[in-house]
């Protein structure tokens, strides 16, 4: 006579939970890119279909248009951002706010600095790149964390 307990008769349903939690995670991924690549490939067809369609002279986006497509791009990523911080250990969750606050650092301590470079050195806006110098600090931040961990 064989004793057979409850957890092996039931051996794989935590690899059918995983099989199956990764099938969701894939299809709705999937569908985000699908949205968003609707969303920007999308639209600008949309309108010169419709310009076409009446006959009307090409002309850069109006302005509600532009606006409610930024909108709606934003909230797009935020859902995507929400998601995967849902999805993400602590671990990973610790390197991301890490990383945005060394790029918050960054931004902070360069826009004063290259304020006033741009001045010393006339150039107008100068001060406008120390967000592109603090994403690259950030993104730096991460890969060596990454690539140390």
């Amino acid at each position: 006579m064989m004793n057979m307990t409850a957890s092996e008769g039931s051996a794989h349903w935590g690899e059918s939970r995983e099989a199956a939690r990764t099938a969701r995670r894939k299809r709705r991924r999937m569908v985000l890119v699908a949205v968003a690549v609707l969303l920007v490939v999308g639209l600008p067809f949309l309108e010169g279909f419709v310009d076409g369609l009446f006959h009307l002279p090409r002309a850069s986006a109006p302005r509600p248009l532009a606006q409610i497509t930024a909108v709606v791009i934003l909230i797009v990523g935020g859902i995507v951002t929400w998601r995967n911080w849902r999805e993400t250990d602590e671990m990973q969750r610790r390197l991301a706010i890490e990383t945005w606050a060394v790029i918050g650092l960054a931004n902070f301590v360069l826009h004063p600095v290259l304020t006033i470079i741009g001045t010393q050195t006339h150039q107008t806006d100068f001060e406008d790149n120390s967000w592109w110098a603090s994403v690259a600090i950030g993104m730096a931040f991460y890969v060596i964390r990454r690539v140390r961990s």
